[in-house]
């Protein structure tokens, strides 16, 4: 698939394509979004123990709606969401789906039509025990080939799995009980990003696309898309993106 980085803002969002936007929020103020916010949101924003933590909730929040009030040429502040099982997001009567993922200062949003979609965001300097963690994220397959990475790349494959993984798993919509040891998916370093093995039904694999890069430099993408994905568009978010 062909990945597309654009300047300016698209919303003609095409069948078989993935529109991803990303924001640096230290450059957005929590007030201009405030008002876009519905009740039960203003509520778990005010939940959040820590100011960064609340302003970036807000901030993500008040973008999305913007971006779907874009999408299904809506007022942002009018748009209703029903959630999954797990806690998922979704537009009820409406072909478009999405997906937010942040990291360190940045927030990213995918959309597509008609197809579940999973993304998510790494920051690569990010200090966390992989090689604790290892034994939880990878199936015995791919154990074995991770031990078999040099020191200096398993950090780098480790991020791969992980982000792959976990956007499958957003655009599932599943939980913690999910079989993650059951999803095979590639991560070494330089190899295209696809599903391997999905063990609770062989076939399914068949029916995804995925795909991962690098972002700003310093953060690991990676999206999921339960069908055919013929491109991505990237746009950043700037003062007259919405």
């Amino acid at each position: 698939m062909n990945n597309i980085k654009k300047s300016q803002p698209d919303f003609s969002l095409l069948n078989n394509e993935v529109h991803l936007h990303y924001v640096f929020i230290v450059n957005e103020k929590p007030s201009v979004y405030l008002k876009l916010l519905s009740e039960a949101e203003m509520e778990r924003a005010n939940k959040y123990r820590f100011e960064k933590e609340r302003d970036r909730f807000i901030i993500s929040r008040g973008l999305l709606r913007k971006l779907i009030g874009q999408y299904v040429w809506m007022n942002p502040k009018e748009i209703i969401f029903d959630y999954g099982v797990n806690g998922k997001p979704f537009l009820i009567n409406n072909d478009v789906q999405f997906n937010m993922a942040h990291a360190e200062d940045v927030v990213l949003f995918g959309f597509t039509r008609h197809f579940d979609i999973g993304v998510d965001l790494e920051y690569l300097h990010r200090q966390v025990n992989y090689l604790k963690m290892s034994s939880f994220i990878f199936s015995s397959n791919e154990l074995e080939v991770f031990n078999n990475q040099s020191k200096e790349d398993k950090k780098e494959a480790f991020i791969n799995c992980w982000t792959r993984k976990e956007a499958f798993l957003k655009a599932k919509g599943a939980g913690l009980t999910f079989p993650i040891d059951q999803l095979e998916v590639s991560f070494v370093k330089n190899e295209k990003a696809e599903l391997r093995a999905t063990k609770w039904a062989v076939n399914e694999k068949e029916q995804w696309s995925l795909d991962s890069f690098t972002l700003a430099e310093n953060f690991r993408i990676a999206v999921a898309v339960n069908g055919k994905v013929n491109s991505i568009e990237i746009f950043p978010i700037g003062n007259k993106h919405i």
